[in-house]
């Protein structure tokens, strides 16, 4: 399944072409940083469509965003076996693919997207490279924040739908003081909603706190 770079495991994985062959909606343009407020979709720039410098188009396939959650799983497996010091481009080649899908899982509102993404920043699978879109490169945008800012949003999104391994990890976030400011009053609470939403995953968790 391995290829050299990121954006041809997406594209040349035939499970994939189902993204691809996009779904097409007309949008009032958006601008950096907004794309949350848009009608539909995500906003990208398509020039058969778009005749100036605004985003108009909007890619509505996968609207859940499970057919990139169940292919960014597969492409993090992968990455997690490569373990010789020889895999490490492979290993991180995987991890790259597996962001670019988990982001577009998020971006569909997908609860488990912005978890399986959190784990992609805590623990810095793609050792600092991370997808950079064209305005990242080019635009008038700040510079984004450390990895561990990241997984502590992903963290907070998924724990916000409910997802006892979402309260979970941004308990340990809140407890070690990753990505926010260290506050153990918030971290007990999250543990014990994590307790609260699933009785196994809860108990792990207050066992661990005792010992």
């Amino acid at each position: 399944m391995y290829f050299s770079d990121p954006l041809t495991i997406v594209l040349s994985n035939p499970g994939v072409s189902r993204l691809s062959e996009a779904q097409i909606a007309r949008i009032s343009p958006v601008g950096i940083g907004h794309a949350n407020e848009a009608e539909a979709g995500v906003p990208y720039y398509d020039d058969t469509f778009d005749e100036d410098d605004e985003c108009t188009t909007a890619d509505i396939s996968d609207p859940d965003g499970s057919i990139a959650l169940g292919l960014g799983g597969m492409y993090y497996e992968e990455g997690m076996h490569y373990t010789a010091a020889s895999e490490r481009q492979k290993r991180v080649d995987c991890f790259r693919a597996a962001e670019i899908l988990y982001r577009h899982a998020a971006g569909r509102g997908n609860a488990i997207g912005w978890l399986c993404l959190g784990y992609v920043y805590a623990y810095d699978r793609c050792e600092g490279r991370y997808f950079r879109s064209y305005y990242n490169n080019f635009g008038e945008v700040p510079p984004k924040p450390d990895t561990d800012v990241l997984a502590y949003e992903c963290f907070r999104h998924a724990a916000e739908a409910e997802i006892a391994e979402s309260c979970y990890k941004l308990g340990d976030m809140l407890a070690e003081g990753r990505g926010c400011a260290a506050d153990h009053a918030k971290a007990l609470d999250m543990f014990l909603r994590a307790y609260m939403c699933d009785g196994y995953c809860g108990r792990h968790i207050l066992h661990e706190i005792h010992d």
